[in-house]
């Protein structure tokens, strides 16, 4: 586990207009993070996924992060009529979508993905990231103890 949610995302989603929204990172809201994401059920989402399953075949060594928020990225052009820019390096090589998603990072602050996490009153959900001690069964369970969502801790 390393998403924990602190409340309900449902009213979040159910207010979702785009086709993908998507967590931010907290030092970079610019930055998408797939750690958490909602996706509405659609030929665009269907075609993205495809073309993400499809990007990832061809280049199992891509991180997975990289090829969803470029395949994003492709889709406000396409979705724009626009060609991509010619000096994008790693502008995905799959063919144009015939539909283009629509996609909205939802707020840092609300889905807090970070290497040192800072919950707000905001937040629905952490999502620390990095390497040990995070990533460790003991560091997950002392930021869920601190988050008061891990089954032994107490409310006090």
């Amino acid at each position: 586990m390393d998403v924990w949610f602190v409340r309900s995302p449902l009213p979040l989603v159910a207010a979702q207009r785009e086709d993908v929204l998507l967590a931010s990172h907290q030092n970079n809201a610019a930055s998408g993070n797939i750690g958490v994401y909602s996706v509405r059920a659609n030929d665009g989402t269907r075609e993205f996924f495809e073309d993400c399953l499809d990007f990832q075949r061809r280049k199992p060594d891509e991180h997975d992060q990289r090829i969803f928020n470029n395949l994003l990225a492709l889709s406000k052009y396409v979705a724009r009529g626009a060609p991509p820019p010619k000096d994008w390096k790693d502008c995905p090589p799959t063919p144009r979508a015939t539909h283009p998603v629509t996609s909205a990072f939802v707020g840092p602050h609300v889905i807090v993905c970070s290497t040192l996490p800072v919950p707000t009153e905001l937040t629905i959900a952490v999502h620390p990231l990095g390497t040990s001690p995070l990533q460790t069964w003991h560091g997950k369970k002392m930021i869920a103890r601190e988050l008061g969502v891990w089954r032994g801790a107490r409310r006090g």
